[in-house]
């Protein structure tokens, strides 16, 4: 990377697709709201959108998933500094050791967990059965209702918008991980909360911050927007 110049930042989407839109969208607004403006201002992004194969049933087969996403890292790798996986469940399927460039998505939750909390996880099926994020954060973690929560991220892919209050009724009484990107597409023009922790916002954060001063979680998603229209939607 040349002397002054921004990282570059790559992004694996596909799980589902909209997820990395909703991050690519996010970085261009945070830079907006750190004063980008002109086509130089903001870093350069790779987005990698990839059809990955089934990870959530029972036919699964995990080896094909490993194998994909091996691809997908190795397609990015020559052209960015940070990847960004922009989906929780495919970080099952990471190679050991992971890749030095990864941004791991989850690990950004750990600097913003209360301490001695036990927090309740919204994910897919796989993810809880996985124990996912237990084991990557060294928490214990209980998982809100896997099945139910898999048909609230399946209504998600489907373009449905599925009511969700009662996630913000659950998070008046304990800290909440969106624990699936579709959560986290479905929460996209919520303002951020102590007691909801969205790990997309966290990696929108994260790779502003690379090449702008930082600003902490809460002031970034409430700091305005300087450009009104279809880019400028709050995150």
């Amino acid at each position: 990377m040349a002397a002054g110049a921004k990282p570059r930042i790559g992004i694996i989407s596909g799980a589902g697709p909209m997820a990395g839109i909703s991050l690519l969208k996010q970085i261009i607004v945070g830079c907006q709201k750190r004063g980008a403006w002109k086509d130089a201002d903001f870093p350069e992004i790779h987005l990698l959108s990839f059809p990955f194969s089934d990870m959530l049933s029972v036919e699964s087969k995990p080896e094909k998933v490993r194998a994909e996403l091996a691809h997908c890292i190795k397609q990015l790798e020559n052209h960015c500094e940070h990847i960004l996986i922009a989906c929780n469940t495919l970080h099952l399927f990471l190679p050991e050791p992971p890749p030095h460039l990864l941004v791991h998505l989850i690990s950004l939750i750990k600097s913003r967990l209360p301490k001695n909390s036990k927090p309740l996880i919204l994910a897919s099926l796989s993810s809880a059965t996985e124990n996912l994020h237990g084991r990557l954060l060294g928490i214990e973690c209980e998982y809100w209702d896997p099945i139910e929560s898999q048909k609230t991220i399946d209504a998600i892919l489907k373009g449905q918008s599925p009511a969700l209050d009662w996630i913000l009724d659950l998070a008046k009484t304990r800290t909440l991980i969106l624990g699936c990107t579709e959560y986290s597409l479905a929460f996209e023009d919520m303002p951020s909360t102590a007691s909801i922790i969205d790990p997309l916002k966290l990696a929108c954060e994260y790779c502003v911050n690379l090449s702008y001063p930082k600003l902490t979680t809460e002031t970034f998603f409430k700091a305005p927007s300087p450009i009104v229209g279809e880019l400028a939607c709050s995150p």
